[in-house]
């Protein structure tokens, strides 16, 4: 989704969340993009086993197979997730971490989540 919306990114965060949220909800998990043919769904902890980790932690996922689709793998929490799992907000800039902090919201600048 970032790569389609490159130039939007510096107003865009990324909030992450504690794997320890799917124990109290419902979710869906996607190996790749939702809109291919070939992405399989799961909705169960123990198929997280099945997102493709490789791509997921590299750095460049065009050195992979189906790379650019395995790289849109997700966890979608339908409803909402508690505070208490959100781990940390990531942004762009110190702009978007200035804005979080006057609201009381701690968060980093994590530009390894960006694309430059």
């Amino acid at each position: 989704m970032l790569f389609r919306r490159k130039e939007m990114q510096s107003d865009i965060c990324f909030v992450e969340v504690s794997l320890n949220a799917l124990d109290e909800t419902n979710f869906l998990i996607s190996d790749g993009n939702a809109a291919s043919a070939k992405t399989q769904f799961f909705n169960t902890a123990q198929e997280l086993q099945f997102l493709p980790w490789p791509v997921l932690r590299a750095d460049f996922w065009s050195d992979f197979d189906e790379g650019k689709r395995k790289a849109c793998s997700e966890i979608l929490i339908p409803s909402r997730v508690a505070p208490k799992f959100i781990r940390v907000i990531h942004c762009f800039s110190s702009a978007q971490t200035t804005a979080l902090a006057q609201k009381g919201i701690k968060s980093v600048i994590s530009l390894d989540k960006y694309f430059r």
